[in-house]
């Protein structure tokens, strides 16, 4: 049988977007500044760019460039 630890968030927040082709300012809704935020294209995942801006994320927002037109599905989470 395998065990698994399950990460304990102190705050959770997903939500859905469509890139501009620019940096983008997405408001991650958390309590604080996430430690972590992942992006999942939705749709054409081969022929989507998606890149971190010098922009660090801070208590409000986080920063991306995502290819223009394409969808993608965001994660913000507060670690405990």
């Amino acid at each position: 049988m395998a065990v698994y630890k399950v990460p304990a968030y102190a705050d959770y927040n997903r939500g859905t977007s469509t890139g501009i082709g620019s940096e983008q300012t997405i408001a991650h809704g958390l309590s604080a500044k996430p430690t972590v935020v992942k992006i999942y294209p939705t749709e054409d995942p081969a022929g989507t760019a998606i890149a971190w801006n010098a922009t660090p994320a801070d208590a409000t927002n986080f920063y991306v460039t995502v290819t223009s037109g394409k969808d993608y599905t965001w994660e913000a989470i507060l670690e405990a």
